[in-house]
């Protein structure tokens, strides 16, 4: 690099610098000066050839001192993880956004820790439902994830079955390591770089043979083409098996994904074995398609991580083929709709388009300054959850319980066939663990000093809180069901069993 730059101030000295304009202006001044000159060295072509690489390098945004998106955000997130959030901090959180929806307090809070979970490895899946229509079920998502940061919340208006295993990614190639034997992904675009430099070398090899062929043999000169240009074809051929054979690999980590109003049952169908994190290894979407030549050919789209899912249905699916599968891997949340809440909520629809925003705001008693601390403290946490996220592997927790022999003791037995404690347990475990991290600068923490690893100590406020989310969280069937169930049918069943 330290010659390219000789290169480049020999040429910008003097009368000469006005004639050049830009690198294609000064290539071309050092290739007539290469030209004219009869003792060509090695160090020359040398020069020559290292300029010629670094605009090739500039020509593929191959620039290793420019940052990339990716470290642009890791530098953010340190920025933000430094600052310290305390638990009045995380109440203050809380309070905020569910000073929007007082009556909706219990379903508010689930979703606020739902939505925390989509940066951690085991994220929680959220349905919100309700039996009837406009009972504010996306009201209730959308204003918990406004206070999230835009760029991790994908809210989409309609989503067709497949449409996130065909998202645009990134072309990689599996490369297994030779020592350890696991397997892992490679980006393409820097074999596909040198590849390119390695044929752009070769090309203007050929073009200044061409020029230089009367000075030569011409049985020479034709020799010399027809190496060049054969190694010129197989760097071609490499680069299109390299395509060819390139997987697409979809990171879907750290995202928040809004569905509403009812998403197709194929969508959340074909997401299935993906929420469930069954297992720990990235997925793999095999399809087929044709090129524009007619040919049909095998592609592969490599899913990493798992989305956090948010939905809101109103038709009971009770019935439903899949009703238990699709409750297992999604939380049902339901909306109160109490004759209190419908009042408020009447009331603040009339309020907000009858008053001044700073009117309904003094109403609200939630100011606009308010908002925007929460959301800032809601970035901090992400930026703290995602950084102790970056140590562990998927479906662990990165806490440490020290009441486990306890939280196992009271776990109901259940009967034969009675799957659905396990799922029980794995909500309860899920939610103490979010709870914990989102307070994690309130809380003991076990450390490894070479790794800067750290496991935060869950306390008992932390598992009292979850307790209160299972109250709907534990439940396979919706609140408004459950409500029926025992305050209407349970009393009217008594009642004539005495009779």
């Amino acid at each position: 690099m330290q010659s390219c730059k000789a290169v480049q101030s020999t040429y910008r000295k003097g009368d000469l610098r006005d004639k050049v304009t830009g690198p294609g202006g000064l290539l071309e001044q050092f290739r007539k000066r290469i030209k004219d000159d009869n003792n060509k060295t090695t160090e020359e072509k040398q020069q020559l050839a290292e300029y010629r690489l670094s605009l090739l390098d500039q020509a593929l945004n191959v620039d290793l001192k420019k940052p990339t998106k990716e470290a642009l955000e890791e530098a953010e997130d340190i920025g933000l993880a430094s600052e310290m959030v305390t638990s009045d901090d995380v109440r203050f959180v809380i309070e905020c956004i569910t000073k929007q929806a007082p009556d909706d307090k219990e379903p508010t809070t689930q979703l606020i820790y739902g939505m925390f979970t989509a940066f951690t490895k085991t994220p929680m899946s959220h349905n919100t439902n309700s039996r009837d229509s406009g009972a504010g079920k996306s009201y209730i998502i959308l204003n918990v994830a406004d206070h999230f940061p835009e760029k991790y919340v994908m809210q989409k208006n309609a989503v067709s079955n497949k449409a996130i295993f065909h998202r645009r990614g990134v072309l990689v190639q599996k490369v297994t390591d030779g020592i350890t034997g696991k397997e892992h992904f490679e980006p393409i675009v820097h074999e596909i770089g040198k590849l390119f430099a390695e044929k752009k070398l070769l090309e203007d090899k050929v073009e200044e043979e061409k020029e230089e062929k009367k000075e030569k043999k011409p049985q020479d000169t034709k020799q010399q083409l027809k190496k060049w240009r054969n190694e010129i074809s197989q760097i071609n051929s490499r680069i299109e098996e390299i395509r060819d054979n390139a997987l697409n690999w979809i990171n879907l980590e750290n995202e928040i994904l809004l569905a509403l109003d009812t998403p197709q049952d194929g969508f959340l169908e074909a997401l299935m074995s993906i929420i469930s994190q069954d297992t720990t290894r990235d997925q793999e979407y095999e399809f087929v398609e044709k090129t524009t030549t007619g040919k049909i050919i095998n592609r592969i789209n490599i899913l990493h991580g798992t989305p956090c899912i948010f939905t809101s249905r109103t038709i009971d699916e009770t019935r439903t083929l899949r009703h238990e599968e699709k409750t297992r891997r999604l939380i049902n949340v339901t909306p109160n709709t109490c004759k209190e809440k419908i009042k408020h909520a009447s009331d603040a629809i009339i309020s907000s388009h009858c008053l001044l925003p700073i009117e309904y705001e003094h109403n609200l008693g939630l100011f606009q300054q308010d908002k925007e601390k929460c959301k800032h403290i809601v970035a901090v946490l992400v930026a703290k959850i995602k950084r102790h996220s970056k140590f562990l592997q998927q479906r662990q927790t990165g806490v440490r319980v020290s009441f486990e022999e306890s939280v196992r003791s009271a776990m109901p037995t259940g009967k034969d066939h009675e799957v659905w404690l396990m799922t029980v347990s794995g909500r309860l475990i899920k939610y103490l663990a979010i709870i914990t991290k989102v307070n994690m600068d309130s809380r003991w923490k076990i450390v490894d000093t070479e790794t800067g690893q750290f496991w935060p100590i869950s306390t008992y406020e932390d598992l009292r809180e979850a307790m209160m989310l299972m109250k709907s969280g534990a439940s396979s069937i919706r609140l408004y069901q459950t409500e029926f169930y025992n305050n209407r049918f349970l009393p009217l069943f008594k009642a004539f069993s005495e009779k």
